[in-house]
């Protein structure tokens, strides 16, 4: 007598009650045979034994046997021949249309022995060519091996070895960048053979449908991929299952998207042909835009189409039901499909969602379920088996396994591959003897290496992989095959690569190497050896090197991340003090924005931690001390003894005291961002919050606020583009109280942090770029126990990082004045904006800017790489709703060195530095020795003798394209001191780009500088921000200031990267689309750029451990 108690929340009574019986059947077998083997003894019942691979595996279906994908085809042409059989941006074939120029490729491939069981190799991207290149093969009786344009070369060479093509079907402007092939090339919109041919017939080619179909590349596990070999019949049956299940009309319209090395392209072009409904051919590599495809299902009025989830997913954020009304059904495979990712379709889209399962290795799709609204479920299901195919859930002797208990899934039916090309023992392996076979008339199994249980209603539930093989957004990969081309480096002694996910849904790969002793290689070169012979999918985001894989104490590799120490330098400089009264002035300077406490006056002001925002502030507060001297001047001499010789006295101001206003031309930065015509344009912010003492009177801070929206003024620009589209308007005072009190002391403490960030963003949406204001100012009362929160939102087109410091600082200086019952009084003006902006607009249309062209015209800007994603598109959609922030820090000692000594041991500025190290690592993530970076600067550029910008608030940023390029095989410091030549070689800090391009009256001048690409990534170095927290005496609070962008905003990058110097700490923030890069793959590139700062350090042969991993 036994009793089992459970617990109803857990587990259903039928559940318990199978136990049961199983632990029974168990206990009677061994008492009728205790000598039998414990993997040998009956757990099923025989009705339960009966159900599992009898009953749920009914799915015989009589189809007819005896055509081909293209004969299907062929019967529709005979019924609507007039019909659209496909579009492609704009170009239409009727089904007639379409099966006359595919018979004429499929003579001519008959004409040179295309045959059944002949392969032809289609090298091709997204066109009404590829549909009739694929069509003509078939006709012709050959089988298609689909080669991807964008694969690398030594892949594309591998394919074509391997599967020994003597016929490669391409287009003309392709046939340059294919590798050395002995074959037949036929360019399919040049050939002038292919063109003569005039029989247009159906050919009759003798084709069954055992035959091949096509040949499939995947991930391989020996180091090489591995050719599928399906065959017509078991993809005609995947059809016509497909078509009795979901039935297509003519007024469906089918959207071919998926790349046609990919299984599911199969049924995305031919179920539409076989029935007479329309294939919509999507751009090349639209796939990957979500406001392409968004716009095409509109016009084109889509009906069904396919995602892997995670492509999904970024659709769904753009996409509405109104927008995609005319979907049908939507259908899902390539990785598991979320509950959360279900739900979410089915509360935005009225269509159904289907979610597919099935290998290369059995023709698409074996198992199909139709998402449910409301599911209980805890997961989505991969359903049932598909007509005539069958589905065992088995353990490692092969038997099968009872529900819920998880398995290995094998496959069998019609829709199994032949084998593996050229690969027997490896089908051998993976496609076993059906030891079930008297049950069905599969002989054999497919081992699929996926781990499955079946619900109790004989659906199947997916669990994972059993093996080292692993999807990553959707593309199938084999650790194996990395592992082995690693290990095949000359260099390389052992290596093994690991998926990793840190967040859910983010995977990544991490290879970790161990290198031949005292051998020093560049973990650059081991990527650019990967990317020679694997796509960009497949490349690991980090490589690791150690002295020995460590193991675990049975003797297996303990996969643990392992910490690395770091180096950095050391130096000594002698000091000199001042002599002259100019270089004590500027000594005492440069120490208070240094935050030194020695500045002798041959130190060099890049070498000691300054840069070119720094050097503003020199400038700003040389003139208080009654210096005049220049930002350029600093650059030219940057030492306080040579710069001591160039200084003035100061010499009266110029600028206009009162209140300015006017009409005034847009800056090349405005105009950049009007001219996008940006979504809710008047949410493009910069904000700060600050936490200010609690005795600070409210009156106090609204009328520091009122002081400054009169000293400084920008912050009463309007832009009207309605009226004035090239222009802005400075207004006088009007309305001046911007201030907004919230009372928060009532709010419990744990909840005051949350009510902020709501009221933030609340206000960050609410400034007015027609009537203003362009500035909001809201004071929070958190209560007596705790300081308050003094929030500032400035709209970005008349603010920028150098005028936030400018503010911050009069709001302090203004604040104690008040405070003190002083007159609040501020030093004087310098320039007003808008006088900027006008001799901006003057001087683009002179001969001195124009001699800038050469530079900007003539660098070699095409000979870049492009920035890998880790989605399928390759235009996908860059939204402000979809960042995300990576952020590394150095500590405060390593900052101090990286601004001082290694600076001084390159004779760089840390600009320098960071875009070395920038450079190396991008070059090795597109895998080209060139880059193009967009750089950020500053923008105050002295290029008029009587402007004065020092004190002046507006956004003067400059934007401009940086073309980084090193050679390979260099060394660290040749690599530094190339990058610093490159970067001086830009006149005028890059100014002249952006006033070219955007203020120049010559069309012809700005079509060639429009033309030059734009880089990917932006860099900026926003400077050292230590110092605003002492002139102000307030602190930078820790609470949210809301969205500063409207969320509806497209980015203009695909990376930006900011760094600047917060608490004495270099810190590098990587923001970025979290639909288009896993957080693993940023997170290795700001990795590797200290591994890069270390390999600098490491020149100057001092060790110690630099940074800090934030996120």
């Amino acid at each position: 007598m036994g009793n089992f108690e459970y617990n109803t929340d857990l587990f259903e009574e039928k559940t318990i009650t199978r136990m049961v019986g199983h632990l029974e059947r168990l206990l009677s077998a061994i008492v009728a045979n205790p000598q039998q083997r414990l993997s040998d003894l009956p757990l099923l019942s025989e009705p339960e034994r009966h159900q599992l691979l009898w009953e749920w595996n009914q799915t015989k279906v009589e189809y007819p046997q005896n055509q081909c994908i293209h004969q299907l085809f062929e019967a529709q042409v005979e019924k609507t021949p007039e019909a659209v059989a496909v579009e492609f941006e704009g170009q239409k074939l009727t089904y007639q249309e379409l099966n006359k120029k595919a018979n004429q490729v499929a003579h001519y491939l008959r004409s040179l022995g295309v045959k059944p069981e002949v392969l032809v190799g289609i090298y091709i991207e997204r066109s009404l060519e590829m549909v009739i290149g694929l069509l003509g093969i078939l006709k012709a009786g050959g089988a298609y091996v689909p080669l991807e344009p964008t694969y690398p070369t030594e892949r594309i060479q591998y394919l074509l070895e391997d599967s020994k093509v003597a016929i490669l079907l391409t287009r003309n402007h392709l046939i340059t960048t294919l590798p050395e092939y002995q074959g037949r090339i036929i360019s399919l919109d040049t050939d002038p053979e292919l063109m003569t041919i005039e029989r247009k017939d159906n050919p009759v080619s003798g084709l069954s449908r055992d035959n091949l179909i096509y040949i499939i590349y995947t991930s391989g596990s020996t180091g090489k991929p591995k050719g599928t070999m399906n065959t017509h019949q078991g993809v005609v049956n995947r059809l016509l299952w497909m078509e009795e299940t979901y039935q297509l009309t003519s007024r469906d319209k089918v959207l071919q998207k998926t790349p046609f090395s990919f299984d599911v392209s199969g049924w995305e072009f031919w179920w539409p042909l076989m029935t007479g409904a329309c294939l919509v051919v999507a751009q090349t590599e639209g796939h990957k835009d979500p406001s392409y495809l968004i716009k095409l299902i509109k016009e084109k009025q889509i009906t069904i189409l396919h995602f892997v989830p995670s492509m999904l997913q970024i659709f769904l954020e753009e996409a509405d039901e109104e927008s995609c009304s005319s979907l049908r059904k939507v259908f899902c495979s390539g990785e598991a499909l979320t509950v959360a990712l279900q739900e979410k379709f089915l509360s935005i889209l009225k269509a159904e969602l289907h979610n597919l399962y099935g290998p290369t290795e059995a023709a698409i799709d074996v198992t199909f379920w139709q998402c449910q609204v409301d599911s209980k479920l805890s997961s989505v299901p991969i359903g049932r088996p598909v007509a005539n195919t069958q589905t065992y859930i088995l353990d490692a002797n092969l038997q099968p396994v009872p529900v819920g208990v998880p398995g290995e899934l094998y496959l069998g039916g019609v829709q199994l591959a032949r084998g593996y090309l050229n690969r027997p023992e490896l089908t051998a392996e993976r496609f076993i003897e059906n030891p079930f076979s008297e049950d069905f008339s599969s002989p054999r199994l497919y081992k699929t290496g996926d781990l499955v249980r079946y619900l109790a209603d004989g659906n199947i539930e997916y669990l994972g992989r059993i093996d080292n093989q692993v999807k990553i957004r959707g593309f199938r990969i084999e650790l194996g095959e990395i592992e082995t081309l690693l290990a095949s480096h000359p260099e390389v002694l052992e290596t093994v690569v690991i998926p990793k996910e840190e967040t859910p849904g983010n995977k990544r790969l991490v290879a970790y190497l161990v290198i031949r002793p005292e051998i020093t290689i560049k973990i650059e070169e081991i990527r650019q050896f990967l990317k020679a012979k694997l796509p960009n999918y497949m490349i690991p985001s980090a490589f690791v090197t150690l002295e020995a894989l460590p193991l675990t104490p049975n003797g297996k590799v303990d996969r643990k991340i392992l910490l690395e120490s770091q180096e950095e330098i050391s130096r000594s400089k002698e000091y000199v003090a001042p002599e002259t009264e100019i270089e004590e002035t500027l000594v005492k300077i440069w120490q208070e924005v240094l935050l030194l406490e020695k500045v002798g006056i041959h130190d060099n002001f890049f070498e000691i931690g300054g840069d070119s925002i720094l050097s503003i502030k020199v400038v700003s507060r040389a003139k208080n001390a009654g210096l005049q001297i220049r930002s350029k001047q600093i650059f030219e001499n940057q030492t306080i003894a040579e710069l001591a010789l160039v200084a003035k006295i100061k010499t009266e101001t110029i600028a206009e005291q009162g209140i300015v206003t006017g009409i005034a031309p847009l800056t090349p930065i405005q105009k950049w961002f009007l001219d996008k015509n940006p979504k809710e344009a008047h949410h493009f912010n910069q904000s700060v919050i600050l936490e200010i003492p609690g005795e600070i009177e409210a009156e106090i801070v609204e009328k520091s606020v009122q002081k400054l929206l009169e000293h400084h003024d920008a912050l009463r620009l309007r832009f009207n583009r309605e009226t004035l589209e090239d222009k802005q308007i400075n207004e006088g005072l009007g309305v001046t109280n911007l201030l907004t009190i919230v009372d928060l002391s009532s709010t419990p403490k744990e909840y005051q942090g949350e009510r902020i960030a709501e009221i933030a963003t609340e206000f960050q949406g609410s400034l007015n770029l027609r009537n203003g204001p362009l500035m909001q100012v809201v004071l929070f009362n958190l209560g007596e126990a705790d300081n308050n929160r003094l929030l500032i939102i400035i709209h970005h087109l008349v603010v920028d990082g150098v005028s936030w410091r400018i503010l911050l600082s009069d709001l302090e200086e203004i604040s104690q004045k008040l405070t003190a019952q002083e007159p609040a009084k501020l030093r004087e003006k310098t320039t007003a904006f808008i006088k900027w902006a006008e001799e901006l607009n003057k001087y683009a249309q002179t001969e001195e800017v124009e001699a800038e062209l050469d530079y900007w015209l003539y660098k070699n800007w095409t000979k870049t790489g492009v920035i890998p994603l880790d989605c399928e598109e390759k235009e996908p959609e860059n939204l402000v709703g979809d960042v995300v922030q990576v952020s590394r820090k150095l500590s405060v000692e390593a900052t101090r060195k990286l601004l001082g000594e290694v600076n001084e041991a390159y004779n760089t500025q840390i600009n320098d530095i960071l875009l070395s190290a920038l450079k190396i690592v991008l070059g090795e993530w597109t895998n080209s020795s060139s880059v193009i970076i967009n750089l950020e600067g500053h923008g105050r550029e002295e290029l008029f003798e009587e402007v004065d910008l020092s004190r002046t608030v507006g956004w003067f940023t400059s934007l401009f394209p940086v073309l980084l390029e090193t050679p390979e095989q260099i060394q660290i410091g040749e690599i530094i001191k190339s990058i610093k030549e490159q970067l001086r070689e830009i006149p005028n800090r890059g100014m002249g780009y952006g006033i070219l391009r955007c203020l120049s009256e010559s069309p012809d001048i700005k079509e060639k500088i429009a033309a030059i690409p734009q880089g990917e990534i932006s860099f900026n170095y926003l400077g050292q921000f230590d110092q605003v927290g002492e002139e102000t005496g307030w602190k930078f609070a820790k609470e949210s200031k809301g969205v500063n962008q409207s969320l509806k905003q497209n980015r203009d990058h695909i990376l930006d990267i900011n760094s600047l110097i917060i608490e004495g700490k270099l810190q590098i923030e990587w923001t970025y689309n979290k639909n288009l890069h896993s957080q693993e793959t940023i997170e290795k590139l700001a990795k590797k750029i200290s591994k890069d700062s270390r390999k600098y350090n490491r020149t100057l042969s001092t060790r110690r451990n630099f940074w800090v991993h934030t996120k």
